[in-house]
């Protein structure tokens, strides 16, 4: 496995916003919280392209890597999808999540969403 390109500031801003919203499966399935702690970022489409660190999902041990057959992503992806739902559904998810609590979201090097009172707009980076 390749360690992949180093994130920028904005890019490790962003993860950190993403980690505080705890695994977006336990979320979704069990109404928990997984705290920071316990909280995997997980790249849905690698480490080493320019903006890769804006697709990612906040997943708990479990549903990322740990939790076998069904449950973890790294275990068995296609039933993993069929049971939660595709990385970019997940995807859009996180990132009305974080426009709900941070009015703002940054989606590449470029590019802001920005929410004002439920109208979207995007802004530059």
């Amino acid at each position: 496995m390749t360690a992949g390109r180093t994130p920028t500031v904005a890019e490790n801003r962003h993860m950190a916003k993403v980690a505080d919203l705890g695994c977006i499966i336990c979320r979704n399935v069990y109404r928990q919280h997984t705290p920071v702690e316990y909280t995997a970022i997980h790249h849905i489409d690698g480490k080493t392209k320019p903006g890769v660190h804006f697709l990612v999902l906040p997943l708990c041990g479990g549903h990322h890597q740990t939790g076998g057959e069904g449950v973890a992503l790294h275990h068995n992806k296609a039933r993993w999808v069929k049971e939660f739902g595709t990385e970019e559904e997940l995807l859009t998810e996180v990132r009305a999540l974080l426009l709900s609590i941070h009015k703002e979201v940054q989606v590449d090097d470029y590019c802001i969403l920005i929410n004002n009172n439920g109208d979207l707009r995007e802004v530059a980076a």
